[in-house]
């Protein structure tokens, strides 16, 4: 069974893939697979012809706060300035701070067993140690993954140790989790043919320091901080919407149609037919391994496609089997491209059929007359999964504007630009996507 990712926007480079190749490999071939070695699990990379801006994006303002956090030690500073300013002008005092102080120390003083994962859930620790281990600079993108994978399992066997009945602190919990970390850390590793730590890495060092003031942040904190933050906010989604606006444009306008693809269809109209060939081909092996056994039954059906696509990779995965498919059936080489399962994750499908942007979208579906937008034709499309997150901001809905589509959410935890990424990169997902998956796989008898 092949699968096939289809990226958004901003991607500039396949630097993500190893990371991203892994959690599929790791969570999804199973699923669809005896021999998850063996899945086919490809990449339809369209970024070098994405949008160029030709001034270099010189029409981007930048925010009067674009230099601050660059460094922890410049927050802190900032912070701490702020505090003596505030103090100094009389809109905080030190019986505030020491309140504060007090606040978080009941707090901790307050323990009882399996605080942290009250607090945290397991997906919390998973979420949280994978953005630890994502800052370190310290890990190759093998070794993250690897690492990243071995956090989440060890997030989900926390509440299942016996151990954990016996910490009497928050840190004696943290340290329980990191054993467990390390552990998992270092089975994986041996199964990648990597060597064992005898020691403690940085990373997980960093991630115990993380868990203990994550819980003591749980104390009211001071107005002027979040006020900061808000002001920071401006310049990572300032770059985040204008390079999705660019892509978004630079598609639309070079799309082209069927007769004449333009270069993104086309990419993303090779994955398929490459996935085909694939599917083709281990259909002939699967044959003569039975003629060879001897059997009378003979395998008729080829292995599923599964399509995975992210933000406007679920506006490109529309337009193929809307338009480009449906009018090159008559190409042999495009024939019986058939997409059995659909994940559209954090598109905007739904937003762009609202807009009538769509090369098959009809005026005569809308609010107005009633009528919602037939799903795409089954002879080229299976089970379609839209999968949004609150958190961001640029995921939409489909399930009100398509009929037959499943719209489901998925909580990532982070914020705003960070979230529209966040799918990708967390082991949740990639558990939610292979559990529905395989619900579904099974009741089309796959």
């Amino acid at each position: 069974m092949p699968i096939v990712y289809i990226h958004g926007v901003n991607v500039r480079d396949d630097e993500y893939w190893a990371p991203l190749e892994a959690m599929m490999r790791h969570y999804i071939a199973p699923v669809i697979s005896k021999n998850p070695e063996n899945v086919l699990i490809s990449q339809c990379y369209w970024g070098d012809v994405g949008a160029y801006f030709r001034f270099q994006g010189a029409s981007m303002p930048l925010s009067p706060l674009s230099d601050w956090g660059k460094t922890v030690k410049g927050r802190v500073k900032a912070d701490f300035e702020t505090v003596r300013s505030d103090l100094k002008k009389g809109r905080i005092t030190l019986k505030q701070i020491k309140t504060t102080i007090e606040k978080r120390k009941d707090r901790l003083i307050a323990y009882r067993s399996g605080q942290l994962l009250d607090r945290l859930k397991s997906d919390g620790l998973s979420d949280l140690s994978l953005q630890v281990i994502s800052a370190s600079k310290l890990l190759s993108h093998r070794e993250k993954t690897i690492a990243l994978q071995a956090a989440d399992e060890a997030a989900a066997d926390l509440a299942d140790t016996p151990q954990l009945a016996e910490c009497i602190t928050v840190a004696e919990e943290v340290n329980l989790y990191q054993s467990l970390l390390k552990a998992k850390y270092n089975h994986l590793r041996k199964l990648h043919g990597l060597p064992e730590l005898t020691q403690k890495p940085e990373w997980m060092n960093s991630l115990g320091t993380r868990l203990l003031e994550g819980m003591d942040r749980y104390a009211d904190v001071p107005g002027f901080i979040m006020t900061r933050a808000a002001a920071e906010v401006r310049s990572p989604l300032n770059t985040m919407v204008t390079a999705f606006i660019g892509d978004v444009f630079t598609y639309i306008r070079e799309r082209g149609d069927w007769q004449h693809p333009g270069p993104i269809p086309q990419r993303a109209l090779d994955a398929l037919l490459a996935a085909k060939i694939w599917q083709e081909a281990d259909l002939q092996a699967r044959r003569k391994i039975e003629d060879e056994a001897g059997r009378a039954e003979k395998v008729t059906k080829k292995e599923p496609l599964v399509v995975l696509s992210h933000s406007m990779g679920g506006q490109i995965t529309y337009d193929l089997v809307t338009h480009f498919l449906p009018n090159l059936e008559e190409h042999e080489k495009y024939k019986d491209i058939y997409i059995d399962f659909w994940c559209a994750s954090a598109s905007q499908v739904g937003f762009f059929e609202e807009l009538k942007l769509f090369i098959a979208s009809d005026e005569q579906y809308s609010a107005r007359s009633g009528q919602r937008v037939p799903r795409p034709d089954r002879r080229y499309l299976g089970y379609w999964w839209n999968v949004w997150d609150y958190n961001d901001f640029i995921s939409y809905s489909a399930k009100n504007i398509f009929d037959d589509v499943e719209d489901a959410t998925y909580n990532s935890g982070m914020f705003l630009a960070d979230a529209h990424g966040g799918y990708l990169v967390r082991p949740s997902f990639f558990r939610q996507f292979a559990e529905k998956l395989d619900l579904e796989l099974g009741k089309a008898g796959l």
